[in-house]
């Protein structure tokens, strides 16, 4: 299985810890028909996802004791020069599933033409290249803790103030050196217009006091 960038997912492991999901989903309930033969109403999940090289071969995860109407959460995806527009039940098609939690049920009555065989729903990712129109913020907050995250706008004017930060803005910074290498106050304005389809690093740091 190809290494997988640690930018691909700032929640991915943590979404397999689903605590939505809850311990008495993964037991196993099974029930019998008239003829006594035991029937599985359990559900796999198994979610593809492709590489920042975008690799033919999917990489998958599996969930596994959902019952049809246990909620789960969907994993939220990073990548470093494309977008993440969310999952969808075809593989072939890119009808986004708008919503971060599901259950099976909602699958079965909104995509009538799925067939989920085994008891295993198949979900993939749709990932996309950053159009000209757009600039993929690539955001390191230093303010609390050193954390990565991307942030999708439009290649236009861009309030600094949408940037999502812990302390209060008086002692926020922030550095775009692809504008200009003096910090911005996290209440100013810059213009991207000039930088669609591209990845731009954002520093968000404390200011210095003296």
């Amino acid at each position: 299985m190809k290494k997988i960038s640690r930018y691909i997912l700032i929640g991915i492991t943590s979404m397999f810890i689903l605590g939505s999901i809850g311990y008495s989903t993964f037991l196993i309930s099974q029930i019998s028909n008239d003829e006594g033969s035991a029937i599985d109403n359990t559900y796999n999940v198994i979610f593809h996802y492709k590489d920042l090289e975008n690799a033919t071969n999917d990489l998958t995860y599996t969930i596994t004791g959902l019952e049809e109407d246990s909620y789960f959460d969907l994993p939220m995806l990073n990548y470093e020069n494309k977008t993440f527009n969310g999952w969808s039940a075809y593989e072939s098609r890119s009808s986004s599933i708008n919503l971060n939690t599901i259950n099976i049920k909602f699958i079965k009555d909104n995509f009538e033409d799925i067939i989920i065989e085994d008891n295993t729903l198949n979900l993939y990712s749709i990932i996309n290249d950053i159009t000209n129109d757009k600039v993929l913020l690539r955001i390191t907050d230093n303010t609390d803790s050193v954390l990565t995250y991307y942030l999708l706008t439009d290649a236009s004017m861009f309030s600094l103030f949408n940037i999502r930060y812990v302390y209060n803005s008086s002692f926020v910074e922030v550095t775009i050196s692809a504008i200009q290498s003096e910090p911005y106050s996290i209440n100013d304005t810059v213009d991207l217009s000039d930088l669609g389809g591209r990845t731009i690093d954002v520093l968000l740091s404390l200011k210095e006091t003296n």
